[in-house]
């Protein structure tokens, strides 16, 4: 799995690219985001309920914080887009701040608070 962030204004956008049976782990933080698929197919595992598809086409999906979830690639070269407000990194909106070493290798937010990385 390969993951890059990227920031615009008050965004951040994880773009992660996975083969099959690759996900982003099962985790939750406080914060709220959505998912999309970009390419090839993947699946959704929020705690509690049934497993969504998502691919190319499909809506997003919006994880509200402080909920386990899971995404996992069904195909080959999937891709996938997380959004969310830089604010919830702490992350000041000015230009000074537009990038930060921190986003180059952007981790996963575990609910213990610790950052697992690759």
């Amino acid at each position: 799995m390969k993951a890059t962030n990227h920031i615009l204004y008050d965004t951040v956008i994880t773009i992660y690219t996975l083969n099959k049976d690759e996900s982003v782990p099962w985790h939750k933080h406080d914060f709220i985001h959505t998912t999309c698929c970009l390419n090839g197919k993947s699946k959704v595992i929020v705690d509690g309920f049934p497993p969504v598809s998502m691919y190319p086409g499909t809506a997003d999906v919006y994880l509200p914080g402080g909920v386990y979830h899971e995404v996992m690639a069904m195909e080959d070269n999937t891709i996938l887009m997380h959004c969310f407000k830089r604010e919830y990194l702490g992350i000041k909106s000015t230009p000074e701040s537009a990038f930060t070493p921190d986003m180059v290798n952007p981790g996963y937010l575990m609910d213990d608070g610790t950052i697992q990385y690759d």
